[in-house]
Order: C-alpha cells, then sequence, then structure tokens
C-alpha cells in the first residue's frame, strides 16, 4: 500500500506539470470553481481546452491518460456528473456571451462619461421612467437647439464611440445597432441621426439622415453621394431598431453598406468606399446642417450594440420585422415596418436631394485608447454547436472514467 500511495502522488504530481503545460488557460476557471472539489476542476480545464480549440486533441488524450484513472480511483463518476453538466453549461454561456458582442452601452451608468467623447454635452441628459426608456433604468436624451452651435456653424449633440482599430479598418466587417424614440415630429429640416466618420480628417464615410418622417442612407465617399430613400418609416412616440453592417475596403467596388429599420432590411450593401486610410469613429445623437432648427427637437436613444453579425446587435429582432417581446420601463415597444414593396437596392432618382455637407471643422480630441463606452454586456444566447460539444466532451470524459474504474476493480487496485 505504501508503495501504491507513492505511485499515486508521483502520478499527480506529473499530471499537475503536465496540466500546467497545456492547458494554462484554465487556471482562473479552476480557481474561481475550486469550491466545487477537484472533479469540477479537471472539468474546468476541459472548458479551457474546448475554448483554446487548439489544444483539444492534447487535451483529449491528457484526460484519457491521466485524468480519468485518477477519477476512476477517488471519484464516482455518478457523484458529480449531473452538477459538472450544469456548471459547464453556464460557463459555456458566459464565455459566448462576451465573445458575440463587443461593446454595449444602455446608459445604465446614468451618464454619458462612460463614452469616447459627447459633442455639445449640455444638450445629453441621462433620464429615466416616466420619459422612454425601452430596457433597464435609463436612456440617453438629446435635445439639439439653436444654441448647439459647433464651431463650424453646424448644430449638434452627440455621443461619440470608437470602434477597436482592427474592426474599423481595410478590409474589416462591422455590425452597429441602436434604438431611437422621436416624441415630436421633425420640424423642417434634414437631420442626420447617426453617422461613422473618419478620426482624423472627421470625413464622413456613411450617414443615416431624416427629414420629417423620412429616411435616407448616404455612402458620402462617393461622388455625387446618391442616398437610398424611404419615406414614411421615422413614427412618432415608437421606438426604432437601426442596423448597419458595413464592409470597411478602400476600393469601392468591394466596401458597401446596409441598414435594416426594426428587421427590416432596406438597403442590401450599398456599395462605396468605405475606407478612407483612417479608421472611422460612429456618432450618435441629432446633427443639422445651417439654419439653425427652427424649434428645440428631442431624440432618444438606448441599447447600442457593436458585434460580429446581424444576431448580436439586432435586440432580438429577426430580420423580417417580427419583434421578440422585451421588457420596457415606459409602456412603449419597438414596431416593425412592412417589408418594402419595391427594390430598395435600386439606383435612386436623378431628383434626389443634394446631401449636406460633412462637417469640416474637427471637435476636440477624444481620449486616446482604441476602445471606449462601457464594457458591460446584457444576457445573450449562445451557440448550440459550441454547447453541444463541449457537453459530449464532458460525457465522453465520464464515460471514459467509468470504463477505467471497472478496469481496475476487475484488477483488484483501488479498493
Amino acid at each position: 500500500m505504501e508503495a501504491l500511495r507513492r505511485g499515486d502522488a508521483g502520478m499527480s504530481a506529473r499530471s499537475h506539470r503536465r496540466r500546467a503545460q497545456i492547458v494554462s488557460p484554465a487556471a482562473m476557471v479552476r480557481a474561481q470553481g475550486s469550491h466545487f472539489g477537484e472533479p469540477f476542476g479537471r472539468v474546468a480545464t476541459i472548458c479551457g481546452r474546448v475554448h483554446a480549440r487548439a489544444d483539444i486533441h492534447r487535451g483529449m488524450a491528457f484526460f484519457e491518460r491521466y485524468e480519468a484513472p485518477m477519477l476512476a480511483r477517488f471519484t464516482s463518476p455518478r457523484r458529480w456528473m449531473g452538477s459538472t453538466l450544469v456548471t459547464v453549461a453556464a460557463l459555456l454561456l458566459t464565455e459566448a456571451s462576451q465573445a458575440a458582442l463587443v461593446f454595449y452601452n444602455g446608459f445604465e451608468s446614468g451618464s454619458v462619461d462612460d463614452w469616447n467623447y459627447a459633442l455639445n454635452p449640455e444638450g445629453l441628459s441621462v433620464v429615466t421612467a416616466p420619459e422612454p426608456v425601452l430596457q433597464g433604468t435609463y436612456a440617453l436624451r438629446a435635445e439639439l437647439t439653436e444654441a448647439r452651435e459647433w464651431s463650424n456653424g453646424i448644430f449638434r449633440t452627440e455621443v461619440q464611440h470608437r470602434p477597436a482599430t482592427s474592426r474599423v479598418s481595410d478590409g474589416a466587417e462591422t455590425y452597429f445597432g441602436w434604438s431611437i424614440y422621436l416624441p415630436n415630429p421633425l420640424p423642417q429640416g434634414d437631420y442626420q441621426l447617426g453617422y461613422f466618420e473618419t478620426r482624423s480628417s472627421y470625413q464622413q464615410v456613411f450617414s443615416l439622415h431624416a427629414e420629417g418622417s423620412d429616411l435616407a442612407l448616404y455612402v458620402n465617399t462617393e461622388s455625387p453621394s446618391s442616398p437610398s430613400s424611404h419615406p414614411g418609416l421615422l413614427e412618432t412616440g415608437k421606438w426604432h431598431r437601426i442596423v448597419f453592417h458595413a464592409k470597411w475596403s478602400s476600393d469601392s467596388t468591394v466596401g458597401f453598406v446596409s441598414l435594416w429599420w426594426n428587421g427590416v432590411k432596406l438597403v442590401e450593401q450599398m456599395t462605396g468606399k468605405t475606407f478612407l486610410d483612417d479608421p472611422a469613429l460612429v456618432q450618435l445623437g441629432l446633427l443639422k446642417n445651417p439654419p439653425a432648427p427652427p424649434e428645440p427637437i428631442v431624440l432618444y436613444v438606448d441599447e447600442v450594440m457593436e458585434g460580429d453579425s446581424y444576431e448580436d446587435v439586432s435586440l432580438g429582432i429577426p430580420e423580417g420585422g417580427a419583434v421578440v417581446p422585451a421588457p420596457t420601463t415606459s409602456g412603449t415597444s419597438v414596431v416593425p415596418v412592412p417589408p418594402p414593396t419595391t427594390d430598395t437596392t435600386a439606383a435612386p432618382s436623378t431628383s434626389a436631394p443634394v446631401p449636406p455637407a460633412a462637417p469640416t471643422a474637427a471637435p476636440t480630441p477624444a481620449p486616446s485608447g482604441d476602445e471606449g463606452g462601457c464594457a458591460m454586456t446584457p444576457p445573450r444566447t449562445t451557440s448550440g454547436a459550441a454547447l453541444l460539444t463541449l457537453l459530449g466532451l464532458t460525457a465522453w470524459g465520464v464515460r471514459r472514467a467509468g470504463r477505467r474504474r471497472s478496469g481496475f476493480a476487475s484488477n483488484g487496485v483501488g479498493r
């Protein structure tokens, strides 16, 4: 028995050294879950291997050679299999939710200080019910008046987000979504609700405009810039979900912008030069070229997201406009629009208005850093395939451990 204990100790030491070489990414997970016991730690180690992917085959071989015999000697698989599967599923859900959504800000901090920059912040306030709030406790209220004049004569009040440079560089793709609520009709004039522009020269790349209840998407790098126009969509007293998909390219035949409005795809890959040798930033709120707005204008903004797919940033609204019920603190909801009856990607008529000039004066430089805004991530669903993969690997380990246990018992080991 003494020899057996020395053998077990040596095996345990070799196991730990081997595990440190192969599965160092799982160390944090193991440490956080240590109160579940050693079996959980070993399954968390497998989680690390699956998350790393490159080590999955080495990890499986390691489990078969070292971990299964240890589990067979000291632990009955039936005792911890159920709790392990639940824990593994929870870990994977957390990992996947953080991987899918790269930026989220629902103004739940109660201020705009966690954005990269605020332009004319005197017109910005974070409000709560009874004012319109889509989800959570807070939303942004932007009020544009003649007092919100910028140094170059335009009128604006906006928040700014700078995506990571790699996500808005030549060849990259970005999905970006946010929700707006207009309590009253827009007065006469052209207003910009959101746009991407270059970080250094502040040249607009593409922008979403509203005039009355009509919408128009401009790719401003093309000359002349012809809008994709969509009349009558901006209804008052309702939340609307806007989603952009941009392919960043210095080649005007490769770069494009797509636009969804309440789940309906209004614009399918409107082409143009979208990368101008300078990564882009995004600004949301209200902007108007001269003259000044004839009266104060209020717009609410909530649930701003950046991700890798439409689903990441759609707020649960599938393509086509069907709304997935979502909680609201103000009694309002996102309202779908009927699918367009005409081809919205066709070239616009020659009578399309000339787009307003892009801002020329650079705002005060934003704080340094690649990424900004709140790093919170709301609950999201994970990939079913990834979940099945990890649970399958866990079940494989349990079955393997059971077989080893049977083998040891038949040889008189571990009794």
